[in-house]
């Protein structure tokens, strides 16, 4: 069950004069769980605070968190407090000459993003006093951040520091050791290590896990690059540097592997040899080709040349081509291999069904299509629910953290978010409802999700019955399995995640039980808990009433 924040903070939000912004209280949510969320659980408990009287509250914390730069998503689907998932980590700063000479000591970026979490942070959440670095023999010593030149941050070496490196004598090559304590109010543990006991071989390995996550990092991104600051992000929120021993700067890291190249402008991508083949197409658009193309030769070569037909047409729509393009345009993409590979006079005329006069109640069975073993949910739901309330109901159900574009699809309409920006000929799902587009026993529709992974759940009316007075709505009768991880790769990252999980041997299986956050069961389903999480929803009038 979830747990909401305390009487006392509820108490001093409804006091302030004139109430905080959904970004405060995401902020505030974040800030005081003592986990990571997921994004309903963050609306959820926003919700308790303060009603989010907006169409979407999904969207609307969604962009609270974009404007958060210390709220950051831990790898998983869920978010965290970016100060908080930093405890425990240690970094190495390496010592120069330079530096034992009196001069500025520079930090590299992920020493400086941990000692400043802060640092892209608005002025008013900025912490500006400097960092607390406990020393052996009870000295403390604070440094600071200051630009010291030529793009880089750094400090002068405190007296404190200054007399601990004599003491040690300390000499170039050695490195400063930095486990973070309470990264919030900015208090860390320092030790000196000398190049004599340094673990180069250990080191060595620990560098070459990071260059692996990062690899994988920008592999998935969508650009297929990365800011030096976002990566380090990353690997901080995800518990990267919590393992010893420290690892060298990740600059360095990424500049001495064969694997990454620089922009010079602290943008980061993979060598050519390392990225996708030039034909490869986008791993959605050949899901759904596999799917539609069936077997044998002659769809091979139909489904080539749909293909090359695609790229003629893509290379005369720029805007659906241009690098960094968004997730809409993606959409858009895959929906020009669709009317390619499905003309449009071979699809199901589009119908609308007339909804009845009074509400019925529909045992909806969703199924995650090409996943074996089958992974279900068998819900009740209202006829009258609009289609934006279902992806809300579905999301819930498959433990999935809304992070990506979506769309029902029925009777030869697409239903989604519509959005007169874009050409792409979709139906606003909040003007529809279930009746509307399925209304008696074996009718379907298909609901798509993240059109990276291309998941798709067949959507089938099983039962149409009478709602039960005193019962509340939507329930999940029951179900199998957990739905599968978000950005984990669609169906076959999905095979592929969990035969890596279940074989200790797999050279992936530290990597995948650290991604999946260690506890990752594929067979459990808990309707219990999607159950609570409705009913969380259902009480909630705004998120009720605005959905419509």
């Amino acid at each position: 069950m979830l747990s909401v924040p305390s009487n006392g903070y509820r108490a001093a939000m409804a006091a302030a004069t004139d109430g905080p912004s959904v970004a405060e209280l995401v902020h505030e949510v974040l800030r005081s769980a003592d986990q990571p969320l997921t994004l309903p659980e963050v609306v959820i408990r926003v919700s308790n605070l303060v009603p989010i009287r907006t169409v979407n509250p999904l969207a609307t914390v969604r962009g609270a968190l974009s404007q958060g730069a210390q709220l950051v998503n831990v790898g998983d689907g869920r978010f965290g407090y970016l100060p908080r998932l930093i405890n425990g980590s240690l970094l190495r700063l390496p010592l120069k000459a330079e530096s034992l000479a009196d001069r500025p000591l520079i930090y590299p970026e992920d020493v400086r993003l941990a000692l400043f979490p802060s640092f892209f942070e608005i002025q008013k959440r900025k912490r500006t006093r400097p960092a607390q670095l406990r020393l052996p023999g009870a000295t403390t010593a604070e440094i600071s951040l200051e630009h010291v030149g030529s793009g880089a941050w750094g400090c002068v070496v405190p007296a404190a520091l200054h007399d601990y490196l004599a003491t040690e004598r300390a000499v170039a090559g050695g490195a400063l050791l930095i486990r973070a304590i309470d990264a919030e109010t900015g208090v860390y543990e320092a030790r000196l290590e000398s190049p004599a006991q340094r673990d180069a071989v250990a080191v060595a390995q620990r560098n070459e896990d990071l260059a692996s996550l990062v690899e994988g990092l920008i592999g998935r991104s969508r650009t297929h690059d990365l800011p030096i600051w976002d990566i380090v992000v990353a690997l901080l929120a995800r518990g990267a540097y919590q393992v010893e021993p420290a690892p060298d700067p990740i600059e360095g890291i990424l500049a001495a592997s064969p694997r990454f190249a620089d922009d010079e402008f602290g943008i980061w991508t993979l060598e050519p040899h390392q990225s996708a083949p030039p034909n490869d197409t986008p791993k959605r658009a050949r899901a759904q080709a596999r799917r539609r193309g069936g077997r044998g030769t002659r769809v091979a070569r139909d489904l080539v040349s749909a293909i090359e037909a695609l790229a003629e047409r893509l290379q005369s729509e720029p805007r659906v081509v241009t690098a960094k393009r968004t997730g809409r345009e993606i959409a858009d993409a895959s929906r020009v291999l669709r009317d390619l590979l499905e003309p449009e006079a071979s699809r199901t005329p589009r119908r609308h069904h007339t909804r009845w006069t009074e509400p019925k109640l529909l045992q909806l069975k969703c199924t995650l299509k090409n996943v074996r073993p089958p992974i279900w949910r068998r819900l009740m739901v209202r006829s009258d629910t609009p289609l934006d309330r279902l992806h809300h109901i579905l999301q819930l159900a498959m433990a999935w953290s809304d992070s990506h574009l979506h769309e029902f699809v029925a009777n030869g309409a697409a239903y989604g978010i519509a959005d007169e920006e874009w050409s792409n000929d979709v139906e606003d799902e909040c003007h529809a409802y279930i009746a509307d587009v399925a209304s008696v026993a074996g009718d379907r529709l298909l609901y798509r999700y993240d059109f990276g992974d291309g998941w798709e759940c067949d959507l089938v009316i099983e039962k149409v019955l009478v709602p039960q007075p005193g019962v509340e709505y939507p329930l999940c009768v029951n179900g199998r399995r957990a739905g599968p991880p978000e950005d984990v790769g669609g169906v076959w990252g999905y095979a592929q995640f969990l035969d890596a999980l279940a074989d200790p041997t797999h050279s992936e299986h530290e990597q995948h039980v650290e991604w999946a956050g260690g506890d990752f069961d594929p067979e459990e389903f808990d309707p219990a808990r999607v159950n609570a999480l409705l009913r969380e929803f259902a009480h909630d009038r705004t998120l009720v009433d605005d959905s419509r």
